[in-house]
């Protein structure tokens, strides 16, 4: 969390820029991912049930995951 405005902050992969009642404002992630299992693996190394679970992360550390084969 950064005290800057959300005009400042710079959210990426699907995240959208909230601040909270102290003036902090960060990237929040809503994602809606199914629960039917379709894993992918990661460029990070990880396994994820599905491609939503993976965009979902990479929204959340604000860092690119792609889709390995």
């Amino acid at each position: 969390m950064h005290s800057l405005t959300c005009e400042m902050a710079n959210c990426r992969f699907g995240g959208v820029c909230d601040h909270d009642p102290r003036g902090y404002v960060h990237c929040v992630c809503t994602f809606h991912c199914s629960p039917i299992r379709d894993r992918v693996c990661g460029s990070d190394g990880r396994l994820y049930e599905n491609e939503c679970y993976l965009r979902e992360e990479a929204c959340s550390l604000q860092q690119n995951i792609e889709i390995v084969a």
